[in-house]
């Protein structure tokens, strides 16, 4: 393609390059539906599966649906035709083996279960899975390429075994349409045959590309081999080139990268001895020479980042930060209740209190044994290892703990302005159904002004009735916050703690005012706290900023906030953002 590389147009390439090598796994799509999104989709069905429909992949599959099983309408139907008892069992073909050939859209990616993500990369590897339910024991081919629909938002991530196996990223808020690609469909048929045979030269500088970029993955740098080999086939070239190295690291490497390539110069070497051969030879040299596989285009690279990637992620890249990884960060909102929630599958269990049975699936599992039961006609012998139970999924809830500091002669105008965040947090609550809590602390030791709650008229009546003024019990403040935080998560509740502090404590952990120690033991009462994991935000509420309170928030793990004014539309957002995981 001609032109400064676009993630538009990097897109179309990448389908096309599907299309010439499935084994390339997929096309990751991050973002919202869109015209972007669209445009993809559409130019997909018209490049890898002309004249056919793509197999779509619904969130909350079930594995009879996702892998087959038994047909149990069809199987009851041929045992009405015979007028026996249950006739032979009929298969029935799950969206896997539907997609062999063809292409497999995933809807949204981020929130599919590990089951599904794990059942999705075992297709991918190699082209088949095994199937052993409901009495069959076959293999099924599999052979697709996947589309993932990524909607992730910062709390969320695709499973890191599926994103492994989809060579391509492409980020689909960034454009609204695609450039048409200049390979026809001919042209894509004899590629598929005319690969280039894969050289070490290329395998190394693809190797040192991926290791300039952070990226430790031995299967990244084959994908990118193979993306190289189909665009020099494409290109009708018999040799992987530099170029094709450069676009090949460009589409699957840099979407991955951790650091972005720098572009520096060599150092200075030693001089080198004066070439001594004639004109003749160097230009007799120039034809013999091979491709430039083994020179990594870094220029190349980095000239084409700005064009592909989003703005924030090349903000990130280029200040050495890691991007968000999956399953990083706090502790996740998603709980798994044994009764109640989202169903996300079924299993093996028993009848009594707790899990629910489900009948279907238990029918499902008791039906190819009936010969062998020997069970009489229009009766189901059904026995204890049949028994199936729903399982669940069910998001915590969040409970946001305001930890204030009422001690000093500005403390009711802090309580006024905090008042005024959680009324906005209390309308946020309203409809997510979270709750609020309130410690203060003054005196010699804190008090729990306000149990969780989702009442806005119970929240105003407490901070109304809070007297300011006195010491910092600072430290027990901390430990009543561990154990209100930790009570919490046993309830399957998620903590959220804004801890708003000058970070100046004077009173010990067992309540003693004045104590010598009491800066030292409101440290170890952090440092506890932070032990937990819990997400946590410290506002500092100083007129100034203060080290302590610093020292406090690294000791803590948590978020530090400045507000000498504290701002209630201001807190209430970085409260909001502290309660992502």
């Amino acid at each position: 393609m001609s032109g400064e590389p676009t993630a538009a147009g990097d897109a179309a390439l990448a389908l096309a390059l599907l299309a010439v090598a499935p084994k390339l796994g997929g096309l990751q799509l991050c973002g919202l539906p869109g015209p972007g999104r669209d445009a993809v989709l559409k130019r997909a069905e018209q490049t890898l599966i002309s004249g056919r429909r793509a197999v779509r992949l619904p969130l909350g599959v079930s594995p009879e649906r996702l892998l087959g099983g038994l047909d149990l309408a069809a199987s009851l139907a041929a045992s009405s035709a015979t007028g026996a008892g249950l006739g032979k069992p009929m298969l029935q073909e799950g969206l896997l083996a539907e997609a062999d050939g063809g292409l497999l859209v995933i809807n949204m990616a981020e929130r599919q279960s590990r089951e599904v993500a794990s059942a999705l990369t075992v297709a991918l590897d190699r082209g088949e899975y095994r199937l052993e339910r409901d009495g069959f024991s076959t293999t099924r081919q599999a052979r697709f390429v996947a589309l993932a629909l990524d909607e992730s938002l910062d709390d969320e991530a695709m499973d890191t075994g599926l994103t492994d196996r989809l060579a391509f990223r492409t980020f689909t808020d960034t454009f609204h349409e695609l450039p048409a690609v200049p390979y026809s469909p001919d042209r894509i048929s004899a590629a598929r045959i005319a690969l280039p045979e894969l050289t070490e030269q290329v395998i190394a500088a693809l190797d040192r590309a991926a290791l300039s970029m952070g990226i430790n993955s031995l299967r990244r740098v084959r994908q990118a081999s193979l993306a190289a080999c189909a665009l020099a086939a494409l290109r009708s070239l018999e040799t992987v080139g530099a170029a094709e190295i450069g676009d090949a690291a460009r589409l699957v490497l840099l979407p991955h990268a951790l650091t972005l390539p720098s572009a520096e110069e060599p150092e200075a070497e030693s001089p080198e001895p004066p070439d001594t051969r004639t004109e003749a030879e160097d230009n007799a040299g120039e034809s013999d020479r091979e491709p430039a596989g083994d020179q990594i285009p870094d220029e190349m690279l980095i000239a084409a980042a700005k064009a592909v990637l989003p703005p924030g992620l090349l903000a990130s890249l280029s200040s050495g930060k890691n991007r968000r990884r999956a399953g990083a960060g706090g502790r996740s909102r998603i709980r798994r209740p044994a009764t109640r929630g989202r169903p996300i599958g079924i299993r093996r269990g028993q009848l009594g209190r707790g899990p629910r049975l489900n009948l279907l699936a238990t029918v499902k599992a008791a039906a190819p044994w009936q010969r062998v039961r020997g069970g009489r006609k229009g009766r189901l012998a059904v026995r204890t290892d049949d028994f199936r139970v729903s399982r669940f999924k069910q998001k915590s809830q969040l409970t946001t703990v305001f930890v204030v500091d009422a001690s000093g002669s500005s403390a009711m105008q802090r309580l006024g302005e905090v008042k005024g965040a959680i009324e906005l947090l209390l309308a946020d609550c309203y409809v997510r159904r979270d709750q609020v809590a309130l410690l203060a602390f003054r005196g010699s030791e804190p008090e729990l002004l306000l149990p969780p709650t989702r009442s806005l008229a119970r929240a105003k009546r407490a901070l109304s009735d809070l007297p300011g003024g006195g010491a910092t019990p600072l430290a027990g403040a901390l430990d009543a916050a561990r154990e209100l935080a930790t009570g919490l998560q046993r309830k399957h509740q998620q903590p959220v703690l804004v801890v708003l502090t000058d970070g100046r404590g004077n009173v010990g952990r067992d309540g003693t005012p004045g104590h010598p120690d009491a800066a030292s033991q409101t440290l170890d009462a952090a440092s506890e706290l932070g032990l937990e994991g819990f997400n946590t935000l410290l506002v500092d509420v100083a007129r100034r900023p203060r080290k302590e309170a610093r020292e406090l928030a690294d000791t803590l793990g948590a978020s530090y906030l400045v507000l000498p004014r504290v701002d209630a539309h201001s807190l209430s957002a970085a409260v909001q953002q502290a309660s992502s995981p």
